[in-house]
């Protein structure tokens, strides 16, 4: 990370840290970025949930294969 970043720890609500099957199971990770994530963007963006699913899955496919992803 360049610059000086100072986390805001008080503003964030969530911080999800998954380890591969260490503490989240494959079926949480599915569910938890395939259906969850979607149903919130559609939520905050007044989408449908499919709208959503696509608009999020294309940002995921974004960031396949960089440091983002893994």
């Amino acid at each position: 990370m360049k610059g000086n970043h100072k986390i805001f720890w008080d503003d964030i609500e969530w911080v999800l840290l998954d380890l591969d099957g260490t503490l989240l199971d494959k079926y949480f990770d599915d569910y938890f970025w395939e259906t969850l994530v979607p149903e919130k963007y559609a939520q905050k963006y007044g989408l449908s949930f499919q709208e959503a699913k696509e608009k999020v899955m294309a940002l995921y496919q974004r960031e396949e294969g960089t440091l983002n992803w893994t």
